[in-house]
């Protein structure tokens, strides 16, 4: 009998334990959004990453070295994170300086540089730093953790006002953590060595950059598109992602895709793009900064027909209080960028753009093709960074570059690697398999 009641207790607890699940199911949810349910246990910075395109390493001798395998990268985010979280927990007041490079890179150091300016509410809710005194006073693309003696100096930078908004955590442990990740990352590291403009003198080049360099042996791999979707099956799977019961769904083929659809969402794939559409968002959430942008985050981490990693390109807030956040792809730590052309044919400004509202996914758009490397065909690199900016000074009446890269221009199913030079708002790309 004792055996018998025992299991009718247990029977009870794994029905109480299903009926749980399934209210919590349900209620995630809810509106058919899969992405309005946000993890509130989860830290406020556990999206940093998606906000930071490169990490470099600055060894205070000249040299700096990115981080480009992926558990460097991860560490270096879980550090700046816990910096982060210093500042909160000993609510540290900041200050502001000017930004003198040539004195900054005297010292070793963390550097994070985003893939856009995030204005200084946003990175301050991103992060969590909310009060009068923690808060961050400077839009800010690039933040640098300098560790010394006792501490950490925490810098958010405007590169091109060149000034920051600084934060002095007096933490041993951290110091030693940042110490150590520095070396870490240096001993791991062999890819591109990077050189700064501030430290060279370069006064054709803005003095915040930091540009690969190599050897005369270097060669690149060609790179190759494909469709993230082979079949019927890899499109419908990636639909179900967004209905909360995909048998209940509906789906019409059109000429050159297909419509999945119910009550509130609909999820078209056609052409290469694929587009979701909710229009029943639900607005009891708060439409801070950081709940917008972890939906855009959560909608990137979940979609597993995302086959590259991904940084920030841009943000815009429009006047009904949505954001859009623009996304591109990287392939080896490099951006791979769409080209003018690809642009206007798919109507897209990045790979991947979502619209947010109250902490919801509202729209999501997705240029569904990913990018490899074609181990059969490769080039000598011939064009380095100088012979670019001659050949831009050569065809063009440009007088400063303001920004140079090496980066992918996605402008046709293969290509090899360009220099991405931007000046005056223009962008410009030259190759450096060519002469």
């Amino acid at each position: 009998m004792k055996s018998f009641g025992k299991n009718i207790i247990i029977a009870l607890l794994m029905l109480f334990a299903i009926y749980q699940t399934g209210e919590l199911w349900f209620e995630s949810f809810s509106g058919h959004n899969f992405f309005s349910f946000l993890e509130k246990s989860e830290q406020k910075t556990s999206y940093i990453s998606y906000a930071v395109e490169d990490v470099f390493v600055n060894l205070g001798d000249g040299k700096i070295i990115k981080a480009s395998k992926n558990e460097n990268v991860n560490s270096a985010h879980f550090l700046l994170e816990s910096a982060v979280n210093e500042i909160s927990k000993q609510n540290l007041s900041s200050y502001t300086e000017n930004t003198v490079w040539s004195e900054v890179l005297k010292s070793r150091a963390l550097i994070f540089d985003c893939g856009c300016t995030l204005k200084s509410k946003n990175i301050s809710s991103l992060l969590s730093l909310r009060t009068e005194n923690t808060a961050v006073s400077v839009d800010t693309d690039r933040v640098i953790m300098l560790p010394s003696e006792g501490g950490v100096k925490i810098m958010f930078v405007n590169k091109k006002e060149k000034s920051a908004c600084s934060y002095d955590v007096k933490e041993a442990s951290l110091s030693d953590r940042c110490l150590s990740e520095i070396r870490n990352i240096s001993a791991k590291e062999t890819g591109f060595t990077y050189l700064s403009t501030a430290l060279n003198s370069f006064t054709m080049f803005d003095e915040a950059l930091f540009i690969p360099i190599w050897n005369d042996e270097m060669r690149f791999k060609q790179v190759e598109g494909f469709s993230v979707h082979e079949d019927f099956s890899d499109v419908e799977s990636n639909a179900d992602i967004f209905f909360s019961n995909g048998n209940n769904k509906s789906i019409v083929g059109i000429s050159d895709g297909y419509i999945f659809s119910d009550e509130d969402v609909v999820v078209k794939c056609a052409s290469g793009i694929f587009e979701y559409s909710n229009y029943k968002a639900n607005s009891n959430e708060s439409n801070d900064f950081y709940d917008n942008f972890l939906a855009s985050a959560k909608i990137l981490r979940n979609d597993r027909y995302i086959r590259n990693d991904t940084y920030l390109y841009d943000i815009r807030e429009d006047a009904d209080g949505s954001y859009t956040f623009y996304f591109n792809y990287k392939l080896n730590g490099l951006p791979v960028v769409p080209s003018s052309e690809l642009c206007i044919k798919n109507d897209i400004k990045s790979f991947i753009e979502v619209k947010t509202l109250n902490g919801n996914v509202t729209k999501y758009k997705k240029y569904a093709y990913a990018y490899r490397e074609r181990e059969s065909n490769e080039k000598p690199a011939l064009t380095d960074y100088i012979s670019a900016a001659e050949k831009l000074y050569n065809d063009t009446s440009v007088e400063k570059i303001d920004d140079i890269r090496l980066s992918y221009n996605a402008h046709r199913d293969r290509f090899f690697p360009a220099w991405s030079i931007n000046t005056n708002n223009r962008t410009f790309f030259v190759s450096v398999t060519e002469k």
